[in-house]
């Protein structure tokens, strides 16, 4: 089974939403998930955030107050040890960002006909180019794949009833952490700790873009998002002339639907 692990960084408060993440079989992240769990612990660290980790905060808080050598020296080390064992057991990266001031310029009565968010346009287009990717690589439409995204983000109900509504591949939605519910363990699915890494390290890149930073060569990029630019896939940006094209194509859509109800009301064209 091919599954896919997808989380948010940044929200609708945020300057930029990504939604990013990576493909690999089940036995490749039962792997990952192994090794990440244990080099973890070796370094005191009980999960990975990449917001913590920017800020020594959260699990990375008893950090916080050593040296600043001593602090980059840790984390250097955590990251040149995560790193390689995120990039032998994945497949192909994915991601989207959605620039919030272009998406808040969009008209209300078509986000709320079509059910969307930065973060539901987001994910929608990391499962299309998902579902691209395995038709054309794998040439199989029955092989079984699990679409993983984190549970709890905001927008998450949008995100399954667009899907739903496109006949895309079925989302399932987990935490990212163990937890308990009714005393009984909820087990945290460790993939999308890696997939939090990728979505931060791609609004921070945007972000950079989106306040003129020019970068004339790799070596500009923070050490991680070059170590991302490696791995194969596909990511982008919704730019403002992009969500404006984006509208049109609903807007299209809306009167395509309503001219076709005047000839039959029982039928509704979905958009796609």
């Amino acid at each position: 089974m091919l599954t896919f692990a997808f989380d948010a960084g940044g929200d609708d408060r945020t300057q930029v939403i990504t939604v990013a993440g990576f493909a690999s079989s089940t036995h490749h992240w039962d792997e990952f998930s192994a090794a990440w769990r244990e080099c973890l612990r070796k370094h005191g660290i009980e999960f990975f955030r990449a917001v913590d980790a920017a800020h020594f905060r959260g699990p990375f808080q008893h950090w916080h107050d050593l040296p600043k050598n001593e602090r980059e020296k840790r984390r250097r080390a955590l990251f040149s040890e995560l790193m390689p064992i995120l990039k032998q057991n994945v497949f192909r990266k994915f991601g989207c960002t959605i620039i919030n001031g272009a998406f808040s310029q969009m008209a209300a009565n078509l986000k709320h006909e079509f059910a969307l968010t930065a973060y539901s346009v987001a994910g929608r287009a990391c499962e299309k180019r998902a579902r691209e990717w395995v038709i054309a690589e794998w040439k199989n439409p029955n092989m079984p794949v699990e679409l993983v995204f984190e549970r709890g983000d905001a927008g998450q109900t949008k995100l399954q009833k667009r899907l739903a509504d496109d006949n895309c591949f079925v989302p399932t939605f987990k935490p990212k952490l163990d937890s308990y519910q009714d005393g009984l363990l909820d087990p945290g699915f460790v993939p999308l700790q890696a997939a939090d890494w990728l979505a931060y390290e791609e609004s921070l890149a945007v972000k950079q873009a989106e306040a003129g930073k020019v970068v004339d060569s790799m070596s500009e990029f923070r050490w991680a998002f070059q170590e991302f630019l490696g791995i194969q896939g596909n990511t982008g940006v919704f730019t403002i002339q992009d969500m404006k094209q984006f509208e049109d194509m609903l807007r299209l859509s809306k009167e395509l639907n309503e001219w076709w109800a005047s000839f039959n009301p029982s039928l509704q064209v979905k958009a796609r």
